[in-house]
């Protein structure tokens, strides 16, 4: 079902859908409800199940109460990819290790992939939204996904670029940094993914055991 086809459904269904007495509360404290409701949904069934019904049901309130947090299907999930992959990019920054001149690209890649996945094992349902997409993603939400994937791809030259120019001098060559992003950011994807969807086939330290044997084989530094 398309975004418009929902939206209308929607209205057709605030006219005449059931009355249910609800509690008053702040228009915050319902969003935050009903994207934590909607993020529950799609974790466990892909996002054509968030429905605005769904999301009502798994709320407990009445359907209109989610059109008057959010005025349609779209903006719902508009606003849930923006507050997830904030959350998300503010607790990567936070976990970043802070690194110098003498520490090279090796280690300080090594040191951005711990922080991630760490990150990560920690919030899995958010980053199951972001790292995940399903059969239905809109593609609103997919080109926002593309968007954080640019930025982490950025961070990484960033991380790669700065301080190591003396590295790469001793080592007699130059090292191909976007190259490099895009190669790292794929097997921290995949990784993340692996260990997100089977944790228990792939546990935390088998991913970051695997990935740093990838990162030495690069020999960066």
């Amino acid at each position: 079902m398309t975004v418009a086809r929902e939206e209308q459904d929607g209205a057709s269904s605030r006219r005449d859908g059931p009355r249910v007495r609800q509690h008053r509360m702040p228009i915050e404290v319902r969003r935050t409800q009903v994207l934590d409701a909607a993020r529950a949904l799609i974790g466990r069934e892909g996002y054509a199940a968030a429905t605005m019904e769904a999301v009502a049901r798994e709320v407990g309130i009445a359907k209109p109460v989610v059109y008057k947090a959010y005025p349609s299907r779209g903006a719902l999930l508009y606003a849930l990819l923006e507050r997830e992959r904030s959350e998300a990019v503010a607790a990567l920054i936070e976990a970043m290790p802070r690194t110098s001149a003498e520490v090279g690209r090796t280690e300080a890649i090594l040191a951005w992939m711990h922080a991630l996945v760490q990150v990560i094992d920690g919030s899995p349902d958010r980053w199951r939204l972001i790292l995940t997409p399903v059969d239905g993603t809109p593609d609103e939400v997919r080109e926002h996904a593309e968007a954080g994937r640019a930025l982490a791809r950025a961070q990484l030259r960033n991380l790669l670029d700065a301080g190591f120019g003396t590295h790469s001098a001793s080592r007699g060559g130059r090292v191909d940094v976007d190259l490099v992003a895009h190669s790292v950011l794929a097997v921290a994807e995949h990784s993340a993914r692996l260990m997100i969807e089977s944790r228990d086939e792939y546990p935390p330290e088998r991913v970051l055991a695997f990935a740093e044997n990838a990162v030495r084989a690069l020999k960066l530094s």
